[in-house]
């Protein structure tokens, strides 16, 4: 059941509170509490700033377990621990009573799970979470903060919607609390709040519990029209009303406001929808509210500016008919094909399956959640590479038919001077297929090579704390610069090629590749997740862990590229190194079907995006760049039979895939770390598990 953005973590508006006096005004203890349900899955990150402990109570299906959680001043938690010990807790109790049905219930998360702050001053955590069973909500962060008024806020840095770089919502705020205190503590408590909110662009406020009776104001109270009006002085402010639009005569001066009329699933799917521009805007007032909002009043937008959440019945599908793509997976996870997995259908701009499955790794409990990251491996080539080149292409910095040397300062000597670009982006330039650079660092080369901590000669980080030579990656390019070219060169498959186009892009444009894409792509269409150096902008708990690399790292890799040349190159490379999350990388691609479109602004042209995804050799699937299907039946392809040929995309070794088809309008992503513990496990491929579930979004497409 889809259910109203707030009541995932607030249980309703904020408690009413009470105060007391002991020398000086303060809160008494009370409780804010976040239900989820219908197999929502959840990690919460508590933080106390105050000088005053605080409490945190966890429940679950009703066994009280983390009770009486202290956290210090100043201290910061993950309740994620927490909810391993309630697990725990359950497994035991209840399988030594025999109840085994009730502990798979309670470790399928699918009963209630109820965690209580209880707090005397100020407490604030991030809630984030995915609901297997809907597909709902988009994978964004949500904060609540509970400062001296319970305001429940998510925030988000993908609005450019509004024009803004950083966007925060705010929903249940019980504004009474700032006005029935002393003045000197009110005032105190009112300016802290509102410096918070007034460091982000743009404020997101909704308005829920309205009623329609006129003599009790639509439940608009006084204090409600002086916070809005308050902030709105501050920072920019977008309102959603889901109420009586006559209520809108209370907030004449604002310049945005969205009506949504009722308050339901409904209407707030719908709302979060077109706030973030997935949806068209075509509504009028059907009455006068006041001066400013006569009847007929409206601003009407015909653009889809991203990808909207939706269902495979908007869209002509039958959810039982992909719902066979969960039989699939659990036999994976059954076979150890990989611990867990991200798995996501778009149709027509619209992500109609976005679901989770299985664990981060074999050892932990912990569910895959839709906001978190996989190393997408050689998927890097296209959302990266070829991205940038793109780009260069059509700013006519880069011909396709010019050489390596035309764009690189090479000595004399170099074997790779005189490769074309367009035989380079195929894969047929004549280069080997990789170096393992590593090989040569290692047994007793390694104090030559490697520290444990970081100092100015040993400061590229290939994994937590081991640290390589600065002057490696120049070692690893002179290898590539002088490597055998073949003659009559061939297809073969070379990440060698995309070492060559990653030291173009950076020559031309005179940035890293991670800066190029950032600032070209990422950025500007609000994703948030995909990027180099995850570690960066995640904490570890976030980022899926690959191999546990007992022949190079002597570690479990997490946080840190899998691919050895990657790593030992920065962490940036042009074969490998960026990490992502389903969401992201399907809007990325739906740019590509977009026609270069996303977020209302223009990235690359129809005819780059033709060119370089369409089949460019005659001995091969390729195009520049991307992976194509293969057209000859007696060859195997990464693809389902019954794809079009017009079909384009990519694989990686970490167990990935992302396939875009421009003629159904459809995207198709899995994401996993087969690769954990062993990179030679090859249940995946043996399995034929990325090309089954494509067939099962073409037979549903009654292809």
């Amino acid at each position: 059941m889809l259910r109203r953005i707030s009541d995932y973590f607030v249980n309703g508006s904020a408690v009413p509170q009470s105060f007391i006096t002991k020398g000086k005004q303060r809160l008494k203890q009370h409780t804010n509490t976040v239900y989820l349900k219908n197999g929502d899955e959840f990690e919460i990150e508590l933080f106390n700033p105050t000088q005053n402990k605080v409490l945190a109570k966890i429940e679950l299906n009703g066994k009280s377990i983390g009770s009486g959680i202290i956290l210090r001043p100043g201290e910061r938690v993950f309740l994620e621990r927490y909810l391993d010990e309630a697990k725990k807790f359950l497994f035991e109790t209840y399988v030594v009573n025999g109840n085994n049905d009730e502990v798979k219930k309670a470790i399928a998360n699918n009963g209630e799970v109820k965690v209580s702050f209880h707090n005397e001053m100020v407490l604030s955590g991030t809630v984030t979470y995915t609901n297997p069973l809907t597909y709902y909500p988009i994978p964004y962060t949500y904060t609540t903060h509970n400062t001296l008024g319970g305001a429940s806020t998510f925030t988000t840095n993908s609005t450019d919607m509004f024009n803004t770089s950083r966007a925060i919502y705010t929903s249940g705020i019980n504004t009474n609390l700032f006005y029935n205190q002393s003045l000197e503590h009110s005032e105190k408590s009112f300016n802290n709040f509102f410096d918070t909110l007034s460091k982000y662009d743009l404020v997101i406020i909704d308005l829920h519990a309205m009623t329609r009776f006129a003599a009790k104001n639509y439940n608009v109270t006084e204090e409600t029209k002086k916070f809005v009006e308050a902030l709105s002085g501050r920072t920019k402010v977008v309102l959603c009303v889901f109420g009586n639009p006559y209520s809108l005569k209370y907030f004449e001066y604002l310049p945005w406001i969205l009506e949504a009329y009722e308050d339901n699933d409904a209407t707030n799917l719908a709302a979060a929808n077109t706030l973030f521009g997935a949806e068209k805007i075509s509504g009028k007032l059907p009455v006068t509210a006041c001066k400013t909002f006569l009847a007929g009043t409206g601003f009407a937008s015909d653009t889809i500016y991203r990808l909207k959440i939706s269902s495979p019945e908007e869209v002509g599908l039958k959810t039982s008919a992909l719902a066979k793509m969960d039989d699939i997976i659990q036999k994976g996870i059954d076979n150890k094909a990989f611990p867990g997995c991200q798995l996501l259908v778009a149709k027509d701009g619209r992500v109609i399956w976005n679901k989770c499955y299985g664990i981060k790794f074999y050892e932990s409990t912990e569910r895959v959640k839709a906001a978190e990251l996989y190393d997408l491996a050689s998927i890097t080539k296209v959302a990266a590479t070829t991205l940038a080149v793109m780009k260069l292409f059509e700013q006519k910095k880069i011909a396709l038919d010019k050489t390596v040397g035309d764009y690189l300062p090479l000595p004399k000597e170099a074997t790779i001077k005189n490769l074309k670009l367009r035989d380079v982006l195929t894969h047929q330039a004549g280069l080997k297929a990789f170096f393992m650079f590593y090989k040569n660092t290692i047994d007793s080369n390694f104090e030559k090579y490697y520290r444990k901590n970081f100092d100015s000669v040993f400061s590229i980080r290939v994994a937590d704390s081991l640290f390589i030579r600065n002057d490696y990656p120049d070692t690893m390019w002179s290898i590539i610069v002088h490597s055998p070219v073949e003659e009559h060169p061939k297809y073969v498959y070379s990440d060698n090629d995309f070492y060559i186009l990653q030291k173009i892009v950076e020559h031309i444009s005179g940035k890293k590749m991670d800066e190029f894409v950032n600032e070209n792509f990422y950025r500007p269409m609000g994703l948030t997740r995909i990027g180099y150096k995850p570690l960066n902008r995640f904490v570890l708990g976030r980022i899926l862990p690959t191999e546990n690399d007992s022949a190079f790292r002597k570690q479990v890799v997490r946080g840190y590229v899998h691919d050895p040349g990657a790593a030992m190159y920065g962490g940036v490379a042009g074969h490998a190194g960026v990490f992502s999350n389903a969401f992201d990388l399907a809007a990325l691609f739906q740019m590509l079907l977009n026609n270069g479109i996303y977020n209302g602004k223009r990235f690359l042209d129809s005819s780059t995006i033709h060119t370089f995804t369409a089949r460019q050799s005659k001995i091969s699937r390729r195009g520049f760049g991307f992976d194509k299907p293969e057209p000859d039946v007696s060859k195997p392809s990464p693809c389902y039979d019954g794809v079009p040929l017009s079909v384009f995309g990519h694989t990686g070794f970490t167990g990935t895939c992302v396939w875009s088809d421009p003629e159904n309008n459809l995207t198709y992503i899995f994401l996993s770390n087969r690769v954990y513990p062993n990179a030679e496990n090859n249940q995946l491929v043996k399995m034929n598990i990325r090309t089954d579930l494509q067939e099962v979004i073409y037979k549903a497409l009654g292809k």
